[in-house]
């Protein structure tokens, strides 16, 4: 038992980690609530990449560089919500459909 507790920094009990579960949801939810939007606006840079010509190039950069930067910042929320889930010495096995594992 000591050598499975040494690869975990943190070891929780049954009502410790039900006491996380609220956090832990909203911290999906978050990711989740992004991950829909990154999509979306993927599909926006796509539909508008697809209407780029040499002609109109000047007349989409901005609506480009605004959706790039949308999408940076989508997927930094994504990675903060992992990280706040990870931080608590919960292990992520999946993030759709969520599985974690309490040590």
């Amino acid at each position: 038992m000591d050598q499975w507790q040494g690869e975990f920094a943190r070891i929780f009990t049954l009502e410790e980690a039900r006491a996380l579960l609220p956090a832990i949801k909203e911290q999906f939810r978050r990711f989740h609530q992004a991950q829909e939007a990154a999509a979306w606006t993927v599909e926006e840079l796509e539909a508008m990449e697809g209407k780029r010509t040499r002609a109109n190039t000047l007349e989409f950069a901005r609506p480009l560089r605004a959706r790039r930067e949308a999408l940076g910042a989508l997927t930094a929320e994504m990675r903060e919500a992992v990280s706040a889930v990870q931080d608590l010495g919960v292990i992520i096995k999946r993030l759709s459909p969520a599985l974690i594992d309490f040590p």
